[in-house]
């Protein structure tokens, strides 16, 4: 199983956005906006660009005047493991902190640390959403003994730089929705963005590398999409009930036999070809095709008998 956590345009792109520290200042103003005396040049990104665990990043960190540690993460998925991923990076960030200000892990002497505060931007559609997520509440079940490490919700924006990245995601789920061409997608979701005055600024200077990102996203959304529907074809089509019935006598497993066999013949067939062509296309050896697809290499080849495609040539 692939433990790394998936990271998607959505997240690249707000890495891209606040990793400029003009930007990174106004998230910090919607944030604090009774601080009306921070300048860019108070602001240190330092958000963790090395591999931690099985490939986790954050996705955005920054110290304001040396005093205030402020980390923010996207994502459109609730999960109360944000926590713990949360505990995670802060704690790769004091180490990092404590070793370039030269401070010993060990020893007397007093330390000097940011004062760390956590955000969650959700673009996600779940409709109960706390305000806040709490490690002693959500993960302790508020065990009196347990410390706790909260992080602050943002659901709707104040028309501020945080609103538009998360309209930009709407913008985005809306369009991917609509359909398309891929590379037209990417250029009708840029386009909105501009009329609206969706990070406009910012996609004027990094139009081409959006769009990149954009692709990217449907590239893997596509392909997850196609895996879902083999799989829905190959074990949930009428054919595999129907299949199951006549070989009940035989048992279950010559019933599901049977099952796959008669949908493969109903259809699989064809969404499996189209399936590894498209992985051929995008470059996939036919060993990892192989995998993917759940069959092996003559079998694969089977489904090109009839000579319309070349499977090798593909």
């Amino acid at each position: 199983m692939d433990k790394k956590i998936k990271r998607t345009a959505k997240d690249s792109i707000f890495r891209s956005i606040f990793s400029d520290t003009k930007y990174a200042l106004e998230m910090y103003r919607s944030l604090h906006p009774e601080d009306t005396g921070a300048r860019e040049e108070d602001i240190v990104i330092n958000t963790l660009s090395t591999v931690l665990v099985d490939g986790i990043y954050n996705d955005f960190s920054m110290v304001v005047d040396g005093q205030l540690l402020v980390m923010v993460e996207a994502q459109s998925t609730w999960s109360e493991a944000l926590l713990v991923r949360m505990l995670m990076y802060l704690g790769e960030i004091y180490h990092r902190h404590m070793v370039d200000t030269s401070q010993g892990l060990y020893g007397g002497g007093e330390r000097s640390l940011p004062r760390p505060e956590f955000y969650l931007v959700y673009t996600g559609d779940r409709k109960a959403v706390p305000d806040t997520l709490s490690f002693k509440r959500d993960i302790f079940h508020s065990d009196s003994s347990a410390f706790d490490l909260e992080v602050r919700v943002i659901r709707k924006g104040k028309g501020d730089i945080i609103s538009q990245y998360m309209r930009f995601c709407e913008i985005m789920r809306e369009e991917i929705a609509r359909g398309g061409d891929r590379s037209l997608i990417a250029i009708r979701i840029v386009r909105r963005c501009i009329e609206e005055r969706v990070l406009a600024e910012y996609l004027g200077k990094k139009e081409s590398e959006v769009m990149d990102m954009i692709s990217a996203l449907l590239d893997e959304e596509m392909l997850e999409r196609e895996r879902e529907l083999i799989y829905k074809k190959r074990y949930m089509a009428e054919g595999i009930a129907e299949g199951i019935a006549e070989g009940i006598a035989k048992g279950i497993e010559q019933g599901i036999k049977q099952g796959l066999i008669k949908g493969k013949a109903e259809g699989v067939a064809e969404n499996q070809r189209a399936m590894i062509l498209r992985l051929r296309e995008l470059g996939y050896s036919l060993s990892d095709i192989s995998n993917i697809v759940g069959l092996n290499e003559n079998e694969m080849e089977e489904l090109f008998i009839d000579g319309k495609e070349d499977l090798s040539a593909s």
